[in-house]
């Protein structure tokens, strides 16, 4: 089953979507960063505080995103940690990390 027809993701994206460069593309993605941090520590292993940040992007808009690859959204930077396609493959998430 599908979740998105092809016609309804580019609107979806420029209503609710921002700009976003990916290597020398530069296209909207919506841009989810929950308000909240993360904090694990496992025993013997120091304190990982971090904020989880999503992308959600045309599949194939963006034609690099491999792990480590720079995201720029107005003066941050993220890279890309985790590529992640959707069950129809329309669109593909992109888990970040600050940096």
């Amino acid at each position: 089953m599908s979740f998105f027809q092809e016609q309804d993701i580019d609107p979806m994206l420029a209503q609710l979507g921002e700009t976003v460069t990916i290597g020398a593309v530069t296209a909207k993605a919506i841009v989810r960063v929950p308000d909240e941090e993360i904090l694990a520590q496992g025993e013997g292993t120091a304190p990982l505080i971090g904020r989880s940040i999503e992308l959600i992007a045309h599949t194939g808009t963006f034609p690099v995103v491999t792990p480590g690859t720079q995201v720029t959204r107005g003066a941050e930077t993220y890279r890309i940690h985790s590529p992640l396609q959707t069950r129809d493959g329309a669109v593909v998430r992109l888990l970040c990390e600050v940096g």
